[in-house]
């Protein structure tokens, strides 16, 4: 690649005939590790925890009100709650259709997200061409019409930005991604330099 100045890369591209063990090696750890981090185990003392908080946070709103001190202080413990009784809180705090979707809906396609990496399918190999790119000072984009909040995105979003995740009338953005490429400060940027 010595000649090569600038790289743009979709985020899933075909294997071809190329092994995928090592990738799959990798990129096991990474969306597994997501989905811990994600969706937590959640013990009964964890919601008996958070369903206590959640009442005694709306008994403070409806007897003292959003402005009163003790309702913020509240908020700020509310918010900086942590790992699992994070997870029960938000998920006490949310309408059931919001409870469904968080957990079952996102949650089963994280899991088939992994199946596939475990299985070699659907790879987002261009985390790796990204990832070489960098390696070698080259500086690259990647262009997809996968939504940096979709599940198969998200576990590696920082590791790839920047990136074009828009569409143009259905299709990937790839003038935007040569845009954004070829901008002078764009090495600076990317590099952090």
């Amino acid at each position: 690649m010595p000649s090569v100045t600038h790289v743009a890369s979709d985020l899933f591209i075909p294997s071809g005939n190329i092994s995928t063990e090592s990738y799959i090696k990798e990129l096991l750890p990474i969306y597994e590790n997501h989905d811990k981090r994600i969706y937590p185990l959640i013990s009964l003392e964890d919601y008996a925890k958070a369903h206590d908080m959640l009442v005694h946070f709306n008994d403070l709103f409806k007897t003292k009100g959003a402005e009163s001190r003790e309702y913020k202080d509240y908020l700020e413990v509310v918010c900086n709650l942590e790992g699992n009784l994070n997870f029960a809180f938000m998920l006490l705090s949310r309408s059931e259709e919001e409870r469904d979707k968080i957990v079952f809906q996102r949650h089963n396609h994280l899991v088939k997200v992994i199946e596939d990496i475990k299985a070699g399918q659907n790879l987002p190999l261009g985390y790796f061409i990204r990832k070489e790119a960098k390696s070698r000072k080259i500086p690259s984009v990647t262009v997809t019409s996968t939504d940096h909040h979709d599940i198969a995105f998200e576990p590696l979003r920082d590791q790839l930005a920047p990136y074009v995740d828009e569409l143009v009338d259905g299709k990937k953005e790839w003038k935007k991604g040569f845009e954004k490429l070829l901008k002078p400060d764009y090495r600076k940027i990317y590099f952090r330099e």
